[in-house]
């Protein structure tokens, strides 16, 4: 907890729980030098997250270790910036490329940029994604969000907290083919409306792309060696055709594949033969495209799931909530007694109560046009193959 001392009109402030800073923002320009921990800046000090930071014409600084900026301004062309592989520097502002300026080589070596703090723009519109080797994260604060409209490109790219919001391509690229690494902690979100891939070549992979948190895409290509979406992890899709997917696509049990659309999506690449859940956050719906299995939650959430002439099998811990239905047909297998099964929509379910289980259990749902208004409806067919004895049906 901060403590607030209030003396002749001066304020200190100890901690940060008061979101006040200690010292003003100063602007800090770097007169000479070499080194960023050493170089001598106008503002008098080492810079700070308080503190806007230019490095301009005939200025290279090298950061090695820990470093603070709050906005980043790198004026001319020729390398402003080298990272050195021990080197972390934190921006708690905007990365500001000036007009005109090539920025090829602006930034070099193999260390961090580190982008923390408040919602803000993260990136000006002279940012181009050309510079490979050194790496990115984006530690933001619980709530903020990021913004871009511009390539992020990086060697690494991890997102760690916070929001990353972009309207452009996310490019894990650390030179050569097979590069790049993209990762997504828990907790963290990053939304773009671009292709994730290595360049801007359709189907260029990078090495490896995890997701922890969620990663929620409108472009059209995820291109990667290995794409594993972990267990809390979440790939949100909001294209109407789906996504292309180059690499290996895995999810964990308890991973969760989402469509939420705003018009009737498709599925495509993202959906695998094996899910953990199933979620539609879309009120127009989804149609099935292949065969799925869902071993986690069916969750239809804000719309329904059109089967067509595939079937959705779920496992024997598969579990349905939300208010859509699934037509067509939904299977189970490895049934037991006394247990009540759901088939898509929560309040669909099956309970066989004694003698022979069947081999498996189907539900045909059909909708038709109803009869009145305030009418549904629906034809319901059963399949149970092999059963013998009494079951209770709810529809």
């Amino acid at each position: 907890m901060a403590i607030l001392v209030v003396t002749v009109g001066v304020v200190t402030v100890t901690g940060s729980s008061y979101g006040v800073r200690a010292e003003p923002a100063a602007s800090c320009t770097a007169l000479s030098g070499t080194a960023w921990a050493t170089a001598v800046w106008s503002c008098g000090h080492v810079p700070t997250l308080a503190d806007a930071v230019t490095i301009p014409t005939g200025v290279t600084l090298t950061v090695a270790g820990a470093a603070e900026a709050g906005a980043l301004t790198l004026t001319t062309s020729g390398t402003r910036l080298s990272l050195a592989s021990n080197a972390t520097l934190s921006i708690a502002g905007t990365l500001i490329v000036s007009p005109g300026v090539p920025y090829a080589s602006l930034v070099i070596g193999s260390g961090w940029l580190r982008f923390v703090g408040e919602s803000r723009e993260l990136f000006n519109a002279n940012w181009e994604a050309a510079t490979v080797g050194w790496h990115m994260e984006f530690a933001l604060d619980e709530g903020a969000v990021g913004t871009a409209s511009r390539a992020i490109k990086a060697g690494e790219l991890r997102f760690t907290s916070g929001t990353v919001a972009t309207t452009s391509d996310i490019r894990p690229d650390d030179g050569l083919d097979n590069t790049g690494i993209v990762t997504i902690a828990a907790g963290a979100v990053l939304s773009t409306t671009g292709n994730i891939e290595r360049t801007g070549t359709a189907g260029a992979q990078s090495s490896a792309i995890t997701v922890d948190g969620t990663l929620a895409t409108s472009g059209s290509r995820i291109s990667a060696n290995t794409i594993a979406v972990g267990d809390g992890g979440t790939l949100r899709v909001k294209r109407a055709g789906g996504l292309t997917i180059a690499g290996a696509l895995s999810y964990d049990p308890g991973a969760t594949l989402a469509y939420a659309g705003s018009s009737t999506q498709t599925t495509n690449g993202e959906l695998t033969a094996n899910v953990g859940g199933l979620a539609v956050e879309n009120s127009a719906g989804v149609a099935l495209s292949k065969p799925v299995t869902v071993t986690g939650e069916l969750a239809l959430t804000a719309g329904s799931l059109a089967a067509g002439s595939h079937v959705v099998t779920l496992g024997s811990d598969a579990t349905c909530s939300g208010s859509g239905d699934v037509t067509g047909s939904v299977q189970r297998n490895s049934l037991a007694l006394a247990t009540a099964y759901c088939f898509g929509h929560p309040d669909v379910q099956l309970t066989f109560t004694s003698d022979t289980l069947p081999t498996a259990a189907t539900v045909t749902l059909a909708n038709g046009a109803a009869p009145f208004a305030g009418a549904v409806l629906r034809t319901y067919a059963i399949g149970a193959p092999g059963f013998g004895g009494t079951a209770t049906v709810r529809l």
